[in-house]
């Protein structure tokens, strides 16, 4: 049977031990990946309750050998078990993880690209839980339905730091590794671009500007079926000198949110990125595609 094999990869200063940890001891994951875990790798249970689409179930250690590799049967729905593959390796003194993914390739009940989006944002919540103290944003299990996609995060940066961040094309080419020409003409009316081939089709991506309130509030219209907005908003961080509360709103949708599971992964991972740079200096480079195993 032809299968399609996908492999990812994330740096982490982190020793393999504690990432290994991280992915096995029950009272680990509910910090960054579940808000309830079952994990005992001798009986090969391995059971989440989580809020990432494709995260939640029963599935299967199949083999662990810390702190190199575990090996998962993973449950991407109740009724498809498919191999997943955490290979660990020291890497300047800290982590590579590889993620492989594979399963038939004729299975109709997986889409490969929520799967790339799955685990991106899988590591994108370990590497932001183990650098940065916490995991960044989180999806809720329990969240109720509503037509607009909207992610929190406390950054420990100044409001005009995050507003240059979101719209100096050189910061967003850092924090945003497929938007290499990235440009901003910044007034209402002008155009906000991550430079897709599908802005020009009208098909995808960020178009024209409706709100431009410097430090404050970024709008500008999204390209699609129906067509959407984005909206950031920038506060000051309660309680905080210099931080800030940024609010992202991705609204205007036909359907409930719950639904768009490609767009709530891919925000929360842009998202996780941004408070890397912002952070911690660190270009998007940090994860992307691994060869084939």
């Amino acid at each position: 049977m032809a299968t399609r094999d996908l492999a990812q990869f994330v740096i982490l200063e982190a020793p393999p031990e504690r990432v290994f940890a991280a992915w096995t001891e029950p009272d680990q994951l509910v910090q960054w990946l579940a808000v309830r875990a079952d994990v005992d790798l001798a009986s090969g249970r391995f059971t989440l309750h989580s809020g990432t689409p494709g995260a939640s179930g029963s599935h299967e250690v199949r083999a662990a050998e810390a702190p190199h590799l575990l090996h998962l049967g993973w449950r991407i729905d109740p009724d498809t078990l498919t191999d997943v593959r955490l290979e660990l390796s020291p890497h300047e003194g800290g982590t590579r993880l590889v993620s492989r993914h594979r399963f038939p390739d004729d299975l109709q009940s997986v889409d490969p690209m929520h799967v790339h989006e799955l685990w991106a944002y899988h590591h994108s919540l370990l590497k932001t839980w183990l650098e940065l103290g916490r995991a960044a944003c989180r999806l809720d299990p329990d969240r109720t339905p509503a037509k607009e996609i909207r992610h929190h995060l406390e950054l420990s940066a100044p409001p005009d730091r995050v507003w240059a961040a979101l719209t100096t094309p050189e910061l967003i080419r850092r924090w945003n590794a497929f938007a290499p020409r990235a440009s901003v003409d910044g007034r209402v009316g002008g155009r906000y671009s991550f430079g897709w081939s599908g802005e020009a089709q009208g098909t995808d991506g960020p178009g024209e500007i409706t709100v431009w309130e410097k430090d404050r509030r970024l709008t500008y219209r999204w390209h699609g079926d129906p067509p959407t907005l984005v909206s950031w908003e920038i506060e000051p961080l309660p309680g905080s000198a210099h931080g800030t509360k940024l609010t992202l709103v991705h609204s205007g949708f036909g359907v409930d949110q719950n639904m768009l599971v490609d767009y709530n992964l891919g925000w929360a991972d842009f998202l996780a990125n941004l408070a890397l740079l912002l952070e911690r200096d660190l270009d998007a480079g940090w994860s992307g595609e691994a060869a084939a195993g």
